[in-house]
């Protein structure tokens, strides 16, 4: 599936093990706000992302194994990826990273919009997490998006069609 937006064509291919290094720098630049304000060598830095990134990978896999990877390309670029858990009660958007430069372009509302519609058609509520602090938690929210429970750092929100 493709979508235009603003003379982007944003598209969908499941991911591979080709896109190791991709979703490896991916997680890299949603990290850089929380890992820069460590003073750490640069040796040390890339040991321990590579650590959690790989943690990342391996609960991902443990507590969500029939979820669907995906690539997000624009323009045939890859620029991101989502991750959706699918159950017949639920719908689960387990993770959107988008690279840096190409946040607030609209691409996750595509991205959002895209899921929902699967929501819609199928019955089945969309849930996200989202952490208290997160910029994008009003975004989420002015999507329709509502919080169904907290934890100390965490939101619980749904979407229900």
């Amino acid at each position: 599936m493709s979508v235009t937006n603003q003379e982007r064509v944003v598209a969908f291919r499941p991911a591979t093990p080709a896109d190791d290094d991709f979703l490896y720098e991916l997680y890299r630049s949603t990290r850089t706000e929380d890992l820069g304000a460590v003073e750490l060598h640069s040796d040390q830095l890339e040991l321990i992302t590579r650590m959690q990134f790989n943690a990342q990978r391996q609960q991902y896999a443990s507590d969500f194994p029939d979820a669907d990877h995906e690539i997000i390309l624009v323009n045939n670029k890859s620029i991101g990826r989502s991750i959706v858990d699918r159950t017949t009660e639920r719908i689960l958007l387990v993770d959107l990273a988008i690279l840096t430069e190409y946040r607030n372009a609209g691409i996750g509302t595509i991205v959002v919009k895209r899921v929902q519609a699967e929501a819609r058609v199928s019955g089945r509520p969309l849930r996200i997490t989202v952490e208290k602090t997160h910029p994008v938690l009003p975004h989420w929210e002015r999507m329709g998006f509502k919080r169904i429970a907290a934890t100390a750092i965490n939101f619980y929100l749904e979407w229900t069609p």
